[in-house]
């Protein structure tokens, strides 16, 4: 009785410690054939990479976290938590690029929606990008600005995952200094403007950056 009661519970150990063991090229092919049925064979072709950081968590026996990388590793092992396939989204215009993951539970059921409102409609449309250029926004911003910067006008055109749009931020340094451990600090205006439909979104003629102390 007490062989088969350790043969049960050496059973339940390696359960736990082995959990689902599943091809890390089988997982990225699924997670491929999601994203590509999202978006397209030749959007996904054309505008997405695979991140070297994808990864699986797994829980210890003692319900500890580790984190593996997909790329590292021919199967997964241990109790797995969830698995992460992460894609980067490249548009020629501007770095840096868009992250996006496609995300399975421990049995590879997709674990929420795929999101893509990231992708612009131009390229939904198959048709020329129709995002503002950045002489224009660089005229709009010296329009607006009312201080004298002591560099040239920074402009970056990013995602902002929150609003779900693209925009640009003009950044005017107006001056900097070091502080502690050489770390510098920035007075600036700044501008946020919505990349397609060039509307101001935000203005702020008294922004600091860096670190504050």
């Amino acid at each position: 009785m007490k062989k088969m009661l350790l043969l049960v519970l050496a059973c339940s150990i390696s359960a736990l410690l082995l959990g689902q063991r599943y091809s890390t090229d089988g997982i990225i092919k699924k997670a491929d054939s999601l994203l590509t049925a999202s978006v397209g064979k030749d959007i996904f072709k054309a505008y997405f990479l695979l991140d070297s950081t994808s990864y699986f968590e797994t829980k210890t026996i003692f319900h500890q976290a580790k984190i593996k990388y997909l790329t590292k590793t021919k199967r997964t092992n241990g109790k797995l938590h969830v698995i992460s396939v992460r894609y980067n989204f490249y548009l020629a215009l501007f770095n840096p690029h868009v992250t996006t993951s496609v995300v399975f539970d421990q049995y590879l059921h997709l674990q929420q929606p795929i999101e893509t409102s990231y992708i612009p409609q131009f390229i939904w449309n198959r048709k020329e990008n129709n995002f503002l250029v950045e002489t224009d926004v660089l005229q709009m911003a010296k329009a607006k600005f009312v201080k004298k910067g002591i560099k040239p006008l920074d402009a970056a055109l990013t995602y902002d995952s929150y609003r779900k749009l693209y925009l640009w931020t003009v950044t005017n340094i107006i001056s900097e200094y070091k502080g502690y451990n050489d770390e510098i600090s920035r007075e600036v205006e700044f501008l946020e403007i919505d990349a397609i439909n060039g509307k101001v979104l935000n203005y702020y003629p008294d922004a600091l950056q860096g670190h504050i102390h």
